[in-house]
């Protein structure tokens, strides 16, 4: 069988801004803080350098190394919202839900809760990537470390109907009347556009999330273009809101430190899942099923406008819900991972170990490894979050 070739510049590129697409729409008209971000400069000015840079150089950062599983998605995930920290103030002085004024050293304890530990997590970095790896790419190493949605078709069906009844439920409390329903439906036209572009002209479903992600050179340049956007947006966007104090600064730095540490000690207690291509879905197979998650969400939407609730209530309960479990699920993962670090310290791989391409530079004892067995069966997983190996689950 022919060994497939690398993207292309236009195939990556093209990928890059579905992706970044697909994360500012989930986030911004997910919760509707932002309706309709590509009929206003600030959408494109703002909002595609904001999430496209976020969730780029992430993930293509996670795919470096071993990815744990949910612990590692949802730490990257949380780096990405602390971007409420220096470029928008949100988390020390924010400019909604004023009233919930409880803080910590400056801090905003709800703001950093919801934007920090769930709406940037969820919708901004983890959803994007798993409806790309579901939907506009082969399976990869995304699949094997979420086997709960990836695992079987049924179980994908089942997510992409409970993704639309929850995204349809946030957004049509939130519609003025039915009268609205354009709002989501251009949000839907817009990303369908780029899905179709995508597989039915482009045939990108052939590569794998992780070759098409940035790596080496590319990495670096849009991770110095995300610092060029932190010191340009933190500098213009509510300059009057930074704090003047150091213990607010000081509380953030933790964030990022405590985020760090939970991704550190999970992808190093996590061995690499052996390498095996799996063909993607076909254009019809994956067509449907983005039919049925944007027919959910759409009807949902419709049904869900002429109310507030239940909508309100879901929003506000899986928002301050999820993003407390998700503080005591990496709090816990952290910890766990620290203490089997230091009761048992990772292997060292044989420095002779080749290096499989789009691995991020993890040796796989391929060809050098004396137990053949070891090479070709999956890995048993040793961080927080990451599955079982399994015959079926071969990355």
């Amino acid at each position: 069988m022919e060994s497939l070739p690398a993207p292309s510049r236009t195939h990556k590129y093209v990928f890059w801004f579905l992706l970044a697409t697909l994360s500012m729409a989930l986030a911004e008209v997910g919760t509707m803080n932002d309706p309709i971000p590509w009929l206003h400069p600030g959408g494109w000015l703002v909002g595609y350098p904001v999430y496209g840079l976020h969730i780029l150089v992430l993930a293509g950062l996670m795919y470096r190394w071993p990815m744990a599983g949910l612990s590692t998605l949802m730490a990257y995930g949380g780096l990405f919202g602390l971007y409420e920290g220096y470029m928008t103030k949100q988390l020390w002085n924010p400019n909604w839900a004023m009233e919930a004024t409880a803080s910590i050293g400056g801090v905003r304890v709800l703001h950093t809760l919801l934007l920090v530990f769930w709406a940037h997590p969820l919708l901004a970095f983890v959803m994007p990537l798993l409806l790309c790896e579901l939907l506009a790419v082969a399976p990869g190493r995304l699949s094997r470390r979420v086997p709960l949605v990836a695992g079987s078709r049924s179980r994908t069906r089942l997510f992409l109907l409970l993704l639309g009844l929850y995204l349809g439920t946030m957004v049509g409390a939130k519609l003025a009347g039915r009268e609205a329903m354009a709002i989501p439906i251009i949000a839907v036209t817009v990303v369908t556009a780029l899905g179709l572009l995508w597989r039915v002209v482009l045939r990108g479903q052939r590569w794998r999330l992780e070759e098409l992600l940035p790596r080496d050179r590319e990495l670096i340049v849009l991770g110095v273009l995300l610092a060029v956007a932190y010191l340009l947006f933190g500098t213009q966007i509510r300059p009057e809101a930074f704090p003047g104090a150091w213990l607010p600064h000081v509380l953030v730095w933790c964030l990022y430190g405590f985020l760090v540490m939970v991704i550190v000690v999970t992808s190093r207690r996590t061995k690499p899942l052996s390498l095996e291509a799996r063909p993607a879905p076909g254009n019809a197979h994956a067509i449907t099923l983005a039919c049925l998650g944007a027919g959910v969400f759409l009807g949902t939407a419709w049904l869900q406008a002429p109310f507030k609730y239940p909508g309100e209530a879901v929003a506000l309960l899986t928002f301050i819900g999820g993003s407390v479990c998700n503080v005591l699920f990496l709090a816990w993962c952290g910890l766990t991972g620290v203490i089997a670090w230091q009761r048992n310290p990772p292997e060292r791989e044989h420095p002779s170990s080749p290096v499989l391409p789009g691995t991020g530079g993890t040796a796989v004892r391929a060809a050098t490894n004396p137990h053949p067995r070891e090479s070709g069966e999956p890995r048993e997983r040793s961080g927080c979050g990451a599955n079982h190996g399994s015959p079926r689950s071969r990355e």
